[in-house]
C-alpha cells in the first residue's frame, strides 16, 4: 500500500474525495496547508531543476551543500530534515532525477565545516573549489529566494 499526498483547492476537496471513494480507496488524513506552505515547495523544486539545468550541481555530492543550508536554517520555510534519508526523500520529491546516496549526502556533508557563507572543507584548501561549493549553496538560496 502507498501513501499518496495531493494538495487540492479548497472548493475541489468534495470532487477529490468521491472520486477516492469511487475506486474503492479512503481518504486516510486530510490538514489544512496555507498557500505559502506549497509555495516553499514549488520554490525549492524550481531552484533545483534551476541549478540542474545551469550545470550548478556537478556532483551527487553537491546536494549536501544544499542540505546543510537548509538545515542551519537559512532556507526560510523548508525546516530541518530529520535525517538524511528525510533530506534524500526531499530531493526525490522536488523531482531529482539523479540521487545520491545517503554515504554520499553525509560524507559531503562531514567535510564542511565553519557558518555559511564562510565555510571552509577538510578535503581541499583551493580556493576554486572552495568557491564553487559555497556558490552551489548561494545559487540555490538565490533561486530560491527569488523564485527565478
Amino acid at each position: 500500500m502507498k501513501q499518496i499526498v495531493i494538495n487540492v483547492a479548497d472548493e475541489r476537496v468534495p470532487l477529490y474525495r468521491e472520486l477516492v471513494s469511487q475506486l474503492g480507496d479512503k481518504v486516510a488524513s486530510e490538514k489544512q496547508v496555507d498557500d505559502e506552505h506549497v509555495d516553499v515547495f514549488e520554490r525549492a523544486r524550481l531552484a533545483l531543476r534551476i541549478l540542474n539545468e545551469e550545470g550548478v550541481i556537478k556532483r551527487k555530492g553537491d546536494y549536501a551543500y544544499i542540505y546543510k543550508l537548509i538545515d542551519k536554517g537559512h532556507v526560510k520555510g523548508l525546516g530541518r530534515y530529520e535525517s538524511t534519508r528525510s533530506f534524500r526523500l526531499f530531493l526525490k520529491e522536488m523531482g531529482v532525477e539523479d540521487l545520491p546516496g545517503c554515504t554520499t549526502i553525509d560524507e559531503t556533508y562531514k567535510k564542511i565545516d565553519g557558518r555559511f557563507p564562510d565555510w571552509k572543507f577538510t578535503d581541499t584548501n583551493d580556493p576554486g573549489r572552495t568557491i564553487r561549493r559555497i556558490n552551489v549553496a548561494k545559487r540555490f538560496l538565490s533561486a530560491y529566494t527569488k523564485g527565478e
